[in-house]
């Protein structure tokens, strides 16, 4: 809800053209930003728990390898967006998106650890960190200096400072609870072998994490590259009102895979089966009536929420 609310926000405050900008350049730092990590958003939670009950195992290098891996690779790719948002901006025969490019591609890096720490939580089965600073802290910060920008007045380059600023606070609260409460006990270090059996395992769930988030990418890229940046804003503001239908879905899901990991791990095929059925139940009843009213009422919806200049959406 908070992160519904700032998008909302995020939308009043932006002209269409410069929410279209910004929706664009999102989008593909978005998905760089999710290459960087080598598929440790999918994989590094099962590496874990899989992990975990093998000879040797050590948590300190469990959750300082995958971190140094993606620090290394999430720089990398921020130096080249960085360096290469001129070229980009080129492009897309679109000069505003240079500077979109250059702030949004300092975000890579904490947006990067910020996911690695979630997959590492996530494994330990301690889904309070994602809820805290990932979806809370972020949104929360995010929210209230979306309402400065707002409340003054200020221009276009004001939304992408509060945008920067939101992703590293999120990663700085982060990064104090993970030293309270991830080593366990153990010292931190990091395994290069290990890195090497992390990243072989991770990598091949790496196109699955593209594949599902391509096609929002792709017609974003699209209608960049051939229409203005006000057809990009009117295609990816009504999208805000859609991401509410899988919501609980992901919600069951985030705890779904470290324990199903678990009872695959101890070949419990009737207790896997059973959570299936249950998560799948549970979340059609509760996402089938969403849907359905954004089918029959979109209308009043879009001018309510996001006003009459995005209606033709």
């Amino acid at each position: 809800m908070i992160q519904f609310a700032a998008g909302v926000l995020l939308v009043r405050v932006l002209t269409v053209g410069e929410y279209g900008d910004f929706s664009l350049a999102n989008s593909t730092v978005t998905l760089l930003a999710m290459i960087s990590l080598v598929g440790f958003q999918n994989g590094l939670s099962r590496f874990v728990v899989q992990s975990s009950s093998q000879p040797g195992y050590h948590r300190g290098t469990a959750v300082a390898t995958p971190l140094a891996v993606s620090a290394i690779t999430s720089l990398i790719m921020t130096i080249v967006i960085f360096a290469g948002a001129g070229l980009i901006a080129e492009f897309f025969a679109k000069p505003a998106l240079e500077m979109v490019f250059r702030y949004l591609s300092i975000t890579i890096l904490p947006m990067a650890l910020i996911r690695t720490l979630n997959a590492v939580f996530r494994g330990l089965q301690d889904q309070r960190a994602k809820v805290l600073f990932d979806d809370i802290s972020f949104n929360t910060s995010r929210l209230v200096l979306l309402g400065f920008v707002f409340a003054f007045g200020m221009h276009f380059e004001a939304v992408l400072i509060v945008y920067v600023l939101a992703t590293w606070v999120s990663l700085a609260a982060y990064v104090g609870y993970f030293l309270r409460h991830a080593p366990g006990g153990d010292a931190l270090r990091i395994d290069w072998k290990y890195a090497g059996e992390l990243v072989r395992f991770c990598l091949p769930l790496l196109g699955f994490a593209v594949l599902s988030n391509l096609m929002i990418w792709q017609i974003s890229t699209i209608l960049g590259f051939y229409h203005e940046s006000e057809q990009v804003a009117l295609f990816t503001a009504p999208q805000r009102l859609t991401n509410f239908v899988p919501v609980p879905l992901l919600s069951l899901a985030y705890m779904y895979l470290p324990i199903a990991s678990t009872l695959t791990a101890l070949e419990d095929r009737e207790a896997l089966a059973g959570l299936y059925r249950s998560v799948t139940r549970w979340a059609f009843w509760i996402t089938f009536p969403a849907l359905l009213y954004l089918l029959f009422d979109a209308e009043f919806l879009l001018r309510t929420i996001f006003g009459e200049k995005y209606l033709p959406a």
